[in-house]
């Protein structure tokens, strides 16, 4: 079996493993540093709206994720903390 690439972030992963940027641990580390709608962070994340929403509401709850309205959609964005967190693992 030959190495899988992550679409989102390049990363080579071993065969046999999903290339959905969910389960690659390369991808929440390279994410650009711009708020992002709920949709698209599913979208990204490979995840259903609805899981996101729920996912992203978590993460606002522990300080690493704060959001706001931009008209019709929420936007979210990488807190300070947030940052910390995903920068300490490199």
């Amino acid at each position: 079996m030959t190495p899988v690439t992550c679409p989102t972030c390049s990363r080579r992963r071993p065969p046999g493993t999903s290339p959905r940027p969910r389960s690659c641990a390369g991808c929440g580390r390279r994410t650009p540093d711009r708020p992002r709608s709920t949709s698209e962070s599913a979208a990204r994340a490979g995840l259903a709206v609805s899981t996101a929403s729920h996912h992203l509401s978590t993460l606002r709850a522990g300080g690493l994720v704060q959001s706001r309205r931009s008209g019709a959609p929420v936007l979210h964005a990488r807190t300070a903390l947030g940052d910390a967190l995903v920068t300490a693992n490199r």
